[in-house]
């Protein structure tokens, strides 16, 4: 199974890049944060090197659409961040 391993030859993708500036520059302050960022390092198909991108898409999308975070929601959107990521490498 691939991760998202953000590389293409040479080079280090990093999918920060792909997330618009509101999504990285994301307060982590949510009261269930750490359940976030436990989701996030076990979640399937995001390497180490993600984790932050993840944790801050999350985070983001419960402030947004003013939900509270669920455990495996992380599961539901890493594909899509997945996607986004060999998508750009192409």
């Amino acid at each position: 199974m691939n991760t998202l391993n953000g590389s293409k030859g040479d080079e280090t993708f990093h999918c920060e890049s792909l997330m618009s500036d509101e999504i990285r520059s994301v307060k982590l302050d949510l009261q269930n944060q750490n359940v976030i960022k436990a989701d996030t390092e076990r979640a399937r198909f995001i390497s180490n090197q993600h984790h932050s991108a993840m944790q801050s898409l999350l985070t983001y999308l419960c402030k947004s659409e003013g939900i509270s975070y669920k455990q495996g929601i992380n599961d539901v959107t890493a594909p899509f961040l997945w996607l986004a990521v060999q998508n750009h490498l192409q």
